[in-house]
């Protein structure tokens, strides 16, 4: 790796010790509810049977960070020698202010719209609701040879500072979203702009976070009407964790429930892994697994549960590396990580960040914005 204008390679030197995980400062949420260390085996030892140990863990912030230390058997009858996988899933979880998927698909107001502005409501279930990716999602289709949109619609009350989320997957055609302030009877005004119209591609989620008080709608009662293109007279979409409201996280609204899974491994000799789990419902108990792949016993030597950001630290002889996974900024305390030792940034080309890589003082603290990470250089390394 070369440092910026200065070309120097490998400047960054050793590591220094561990990484440094800054959530592990913040309060254990499985303290005294798991006795360490534990055994865990499925109803076999014969490699075909998995075995899985779960908990209660209710999160007081919009993010979890899962902290393990553990060693297994590796699996009966495998000629190999090698790790066994690890699912670490956290389950439940419910609507919280602002999130407007419905509860249930029955409840669901969708439609059709035509080339001269009529709808049509369709009747219900109208759609199905699922988990894709993580998160609750709508899943809604339908076939008309004349209808230019399909559209499903709930109802918000905005307040000042307001966003709009969400996510959508691939879908017939170009997505978009509208807002109408409801009048005292009960039907909705004109309708407005809020998500200019996209096309989304390929597997992954397509996200959208936009303002809402440039809508002028603060402290009114308002329907959302998300849409999507017919093409060829049939319409699809799937729209996933949508909320409007007040962030919680960043620039992002209360989350929804979820039913989110991350990877890992067991080998015979004991590691440590981390699990960072992002915009997570907060205040409600969530269920907190691990499922390990066969039946061979697994010793979980070591587990906490943090909530807070995957945020870490790393120290090398001649800087530090600062990492923010998290959808919020995040503040590394510098002068209490690394007392004694002083940082800049170092000097970008021209074909680099030179807003950022400035070669100026990082100072005693350091904010990092939402999924973002930074090299800093140690003062006494020459440029």
């Amino acid at each position: 790796m070369r440092m910026g204008a200065a070309h120097r390679l490998g400047w960054l030197g050793k590591p220094r010790g561990d990484i440094v995980y800054l959530g592990r400062a913040e309060p254990d949420l499985c303290a005294g509810k798991l006795a360490l260390p534990q055994t865990v085996t499925g109803r076999n030892n014969d490699g075909n049977n998995g075995s899985r140990l779960s908990l209660s863990v209710t999160p007081t912030a919009p993010q979890l960070l899962v902290v393990a230390r553990w060693r297994g058997e590796p699996r009966a009858g495998v000629g190999l020698t090698m790790p066994r996988n690890v699912l670490v899933s956290l389950r439940g979880g419910a609507a919280g202010e602002g999130y407007l998927l419905p509860a249930d698909a029955a409840s669901v107001e969708a439609g059709l719209r035509f080339t001269d502005g009529t709808v049509q409501m369709l009747p219900k279930p109208a759609a199905r609701l699922e988990f894709y990716d993580g998160g609750q999602t709508l899943r809604i289709g339908a076939k008309h040879s004349s209808a230019t949109h399909l559209f499903w619609q709930a109802h918000g009350r905005i307040e000042a500072g307001s966003r709009l989320a969400l996510a959508v997957f691939l879908g017939s055609g170009a997505h978009s979203v509208e807002a109408a302030e409801v009048r005292s009877d009960g039907t909705p005004g004109e309708f407005r702009p809020v998500v200019a119209p996209f096309t989304p591609s390929g597997p992954a989620a397509f996200r959208r976070n936009v303002a809402l008080d440039p809508l002028g709608l603060a402290g009114r009662e308002v329907l959302f009407r998300f849409l999507v293109e017919t093409r060829n007279g049939r319409a699809s979409a799937a729209w996933s964790e949508v909320a409007a409201g007040q962030p919680v996280l960043g620039d992002w609204p209360t989350a929804g429930p979820i039913q989110r899974s991350i990877g890992g491994y067991v080998a015979e000799q004991s590691c440590q892994q981390t699990f960072h789990f992002n915009h997570v419902p907060a205040n409600v108990p969530l269920e907190l697994a691990f499922e390990f792949e066969g039946g061979e016993p697994v010793v979980i030597e070591g587990l906490s549960v943090h909530p807070a950001s995957g945020a870490v630290a790393r120290e090398f002889d001649h800087g530090v590396v600062l990492v923010n996974p998290s959808l919020g900024e995040q503040t590394f305390e510098l002068a209490r990580l690394l007392p004694g030792r002083y940082f800049r940034r170092f000097q970008a080309t021209a074909n680099q960040d030179t807003a950022v890589n400035n070669g100026q003082p990082a100072g005693p603290s350091f904010t990092l914005g939402a999924l973002d990470g930074v090299f800093l250089v140690s003062e006494d390394h020459p440029q």
